[in-house]
């Protein structure tokens, strides 16, 4: 009994995208991968499925893979510009989008995508202005309740004739006008500080895995062997694997941490089959 290759598992891959079946189109993928390390569209596969798995951070890493073996094609810069984008950082998918339409100036797809994402910039940096400068009102508008609110209280007591005298020897407006000021700063710097804890996870979102993609595809294939090279569409692998793969590697054992890529695209071996 044959078993598949590398085309055929491609082939299976890209069935699995096409019917929506994001995780097992990943471990297909990841199978290719382990065969032909050095393929570029394969990493850029990957990092599809990876996307639309709600994996930016892994997209992302497949995406500079593919980069870092084919510089010069723009569907690797576009990967990597989709995960950025994912991640809400739209100034640096901006990047990617512009060296990848630089690359390749006919594909409109990847331009229109360009204008997008400069468009979901400047309104990301709107948005970030609108922010702080609402902060900066309701830090006046607090400080202004503080200040006033009891001088109010006060005047309201006093008598006509007294009221005159405290007006005629008030030196306290100044005291109130850096008092509104200090709220308006304080407020700005609350809301310049919520930005910065929202970029912050929009960054945390795409830092690497502890793990390699190729060690977590492995994980997710264990104990799994590709079906019989035959002409039907791939069969689900285990749909209790499949839930895993969605899910961040919580149940991967401590050690598995520092393993390279290396055992991964081994381990991926293993479950098609063949020999490392």
């Amino acid at each position: 009994m044959s078993l598949p290759d590398i085309t055929t598992l491609k082939e299976y891959g890209n069935q699995c995208m096409s019917g929506g079946d994001y995780v097992n189109a990943m471990k297909y993928y990841s199978q290719c991968i382990a065969i032909a390390p050095k393929d570029a569209t394969l990493y850029s596969n990957r990092s599809f499925a990876f996307l639309r798995l709600n994996m930016p951070a892994r997209a992302l890493a497949d995406a500079e893979e593919a980069i870092k073996r084919r510089p010069d094609w723009p569907k690797g810069h576009f990967r990597r510009a989709e995960a950025l984008s994912q991640a809400g950082l739209y100034d640096e998918a901006l990047l990617s989008y512009q060296h990848g339409s630089r690359l390749d100036a006919s594909d409109e797809h990847l331009r229109s995508q360009a204008i997008a994402a400069a468009a979901n910039a400047r309104r990301q940096k709107r948005y970030a202005q609108a922010q702080v400068a609402i902060g900066a009102l309701i830090g006046a508008l607090l400080f202004a309740l503080l200040v006033f609110s009891p001088q109010k209280a006060i005047d309201e007591t006093l008598s006509a004739a007294a009221r005159r005298r405290q007006e005629a020897n008030k030196a306290g407006s100044v005291t109130s006008a850096f008092v509104l000021l200090a709220g308006t700063l304080l407020g700005a710097a609350a809301g310049y500080g919520a930005l910065l804890l929202q970029q912050y996870n929009r960054r945390g979102v795409t830092l690497p895995p502890l793990d390699s993609n190729d060690r977590f595809a492995a994980m997710q294939m264990q104990g799994q062997r590709l079906p019989s090279n035959d002409s039907s569409a791939p069969q689900t692998m285990d749909a209790s694997h499949a839930e895993t793969a969605q899910r961040p590697a919580a149940r991967e054992q401590k050690g598995c941490r520092g393993r390279s890529a290396k055992h991964g695209r081994e381990a991926a071996l293993r479950a098609a089959g063949k020999r490392a």
